[in-house]
């Protein structure tokens, strides 16, 4: 009994040390996990309907804030980015979110953040250069600072 008692306590403990650990990594979750990269491609290729509620650039890291009908399987999104750019200065380049709903038909409305790295986007490789990059069905063209 007092065996028990011991690896019980034990397994208590070892476990609330990792659950400590793992909470307070201190690393977020964004950069855990990998972050899709944004693509050059067709800009014209078929979406299922997606709302842009908010798009947030930092550094080379592009947030959306989209919702979506669904909610009974999950869902794919890409970012494609036109290889055309114009001669405007700044430059400046359609992108599209993609979205496949997979044949979910279930209407609940789900709201959710997205993560793109948008470095192919880019008008140069070199830090600095800038570019508007035009979300299609999003309201503002968003500036992209090389970093």
């Amino acid at each position: 009994m007092g065996k028990t008692i011991f690896f019980l306590m034990l397994f208590g403990l070892l476990t609330a040390c990792a659950h400590q650990k793992k909470a307070t990594g201190g690393i977020d979750p964004v950069v855990q996990n990998a972050v899709p990269l944004g693509l050059i491609g067709n800009v014209n290729e078929a979406s299922d309907s997606v709302t842009i509620e908010q798009a947030t650039l930092t550094g080379d890291l592009l947030q959306l804030d989209i919702s979506y009908a669904g909610g009974c399987q999950k869902h794919e999104f890409s970012l494609i980015g036109s290889a055309a750019i114009s001669k405007s200065l700044p430059p400046r380049r359609a992108i599209k979110l993609i979205h496949h709903n997979v044949g979910d038909k279930c209407k609940k409305r789900i709201h959710e953040k997205l993560y793109f790295n948008v470095e192919a986007f880019a008008y140069t490789k070199e830090k600095g250069s800038t570019i508007f990059l035009d979300l299609d069905g999003y309201r503002n063209s968003i500036e992209y600072i090389k970093q």
